[in-house]
């Protein structure tokens, strides 16, 4: 691990139990986690974070929501889907919504690639989906990475140019 400098916890929002804090800097490589890699996973560790690579396909309504703490803030559920056509649900919330609802206004006819950093992992009812951590995960939004370039080049190697991306 590198590019981190070390902090004393104060955040509200802590994704793991301790005093200090790893803050990671713009140059924090990605470690990118497969969608098979979290669905066929035995046991999901929720203090874990991940990084993962997707298209977005579909999206539900934002809404309004009152966290067990009493916080007003958004929620929004994302279908991501990778090349081999394995699915996950994102669950975003807070500030994180605002930055993604822009891109999901009209109907897309390219791709809508994301790089979801610092994100948790979590499993409800056998249904493994990924979430938001208020003030930690980022989202970088059809970025001109390597990692990106190429899976947007696969994706659009084998889809017509006039299909509608997201519904």
């Amino acid at each position: 691990m590198s590019n981190f400098v070390v902090l004393k916890n104060t955040t509200k929002t802590k994704t793991y139990p301790s005093q200090w804090l790893l803050m990671f800097s713009h140059r924090t490589p990605f470690h990118f986690k497969t969608i098979p890699d979290l669905v066929t996973a035995q046991k999901i560790d929720e203090n874990d974070i991940v990084d993962l690579i997707a298209e977005v396909v579909e999206k539900a309504d934002p809404r309004d929501l009152v966290t067990s703490k009493g916080m007003e803030t958004k929620r929004l559920v994302l279908e991501l889907e990778n090349l081999e056509n394995n699915r996950i649900h994102c669950i975003l919330f807070g500030k994180i919504v605002d930055q993604i609802l822009p891109h999901l206004q009209h109907e897309r006819v390219e791709p809508l690639i994301v790089v979801f950093q610092l994100f948790k992992a979590h499993r409800w009812n056998s249904q493994t989906s990924i979430q938001s951590n208020f003030n930690v995960s980022k989202l970088h939004i059809n970025p001109e990475l390597k990692e990106v370039i190429l899976f947007r080049d696969r994706l659009l190697s084998g889809v017509p140019s006039n299909s509608v991306r997201i519904s």
